[in-house]
């Protein structure tokens, strides 16, 4: 007896939860079909269909033109070093410095000011590839690594 009331207790339980179930579908099918009672099911299938393929082609635009503007932002200046330094003992203070500046395919060139009582020195070495044709000071040299590791 106890055997058969176990069984009948389970078999509830189990049409309980397929009876949960099944109400879980349907409710979820009304959300689905909500706006069917206004026109045909497959027209409303057909018009979402249509709408994710206009999308699906705006999303691979987007794609394009991202790639198109990281290639085009390489030759954009993304990478700085700056050395203040003192080469002449007759000054106070850092009034010299070496300035790299450096694109996303490192090129670019460091700038150099050099600066004493009665005169400004300028120097401009290109820099490709992260190297310079022309041989670089101490302190071009460490800002061109600064540059280099900047990103």
């Amino acid at each position: 007896m106890q055997l058969t009331s176990g069984i009948i207790i389970a078999l509830v339980l189990l049409w309980i939860l397929l009876a949960i179930g099944l109400a879980w579908v349907l409710y979820y099918f009304r959300s689905l079909s909500r706006d069917v009672n206004k026109g045909n099911l497959i027209r409303i299938i057909d018009r979402v269909i249509e709408k994710e393929i206009i999308n699906r082609k705006k999303v691979d635009k987007l794609n394009k033109d991202l790639e198109n503007f990281k290639k085009e932002s390489l030759s954009d200046i993304r990478k700085i070093g700056l050395v203040k330094f003192n080469p002449f003992n007759e000054l106070g203070g850092e009034h010299s410095f070496s300035l790299a500046m450096l694109d996303g395919e490192n090129k670019g060139f460091v700038l150099t000011i050099l600066h004493a009582r009665d005169r400004t020195r300028i120097y401009v070495k290109n820099i490709k590839k992260g190297k310079s044709k022309t041989k670089l000071s101490r302190e071009e040299e460490k800002s061109l690594n600064q540059a280099l590791n900047s990103e």
